[in-house]
């Protein structure tokens, strides 16, 4: 659960707050074996306060998404270094133009590759 809380005016917005509930449920593909993949998939729904947070006329439902994000562990990378993650992840938005106008489409997908490092 977020909680985004605008305490000064930007150029273009205004103070608020927007809630966004969520959840990852995830599982593990080969969880036994050297190169197990967890699949999760997050689930989050954005809810403006306020007026104006980003620009909008409205508050209320801002959006809602769906993704996918596999994740592998990169093993062959020594433990002395850290543990190594890569991930990749597609992500469905569905946005209310009146509380977050200036989005070329309502819908869209947002993906990612990314390499993290824990210690």
């Amino acid at each position: 659960f977020n909680v985004h809380w605008r305490y000064e005016d930007g150029p273009t917005a205004e103070t608020g707050f927007v809630l966004v509930p969520g959840i990852k449920p995830s599982f593990t593909l080969a969880a036994d074996s050297k190169m197990p993949v967890t699949l999760a998939v997050p689930v989050a729904l954005g809810w403006f306060l306020s007026d104006n947070y980003h620009g909008g006329e409205d508050s209320g439902y801002g959006y809602a998404s769906i993704g996918l994000v596999a994740s592998v562990p990169l093993s062959f990378i020594p433990a002395k270094y850290g543990s190594w993650t890569g991930s990749a992840s597609a992500t469905f938005f569905n946005t209310n133009e009146d509380v977050i106008p200036g989005n070329v489409e309502e819908n869209f997908v947002v993906t990612a590759l990314s390499v993290s490092v824990g210690f």
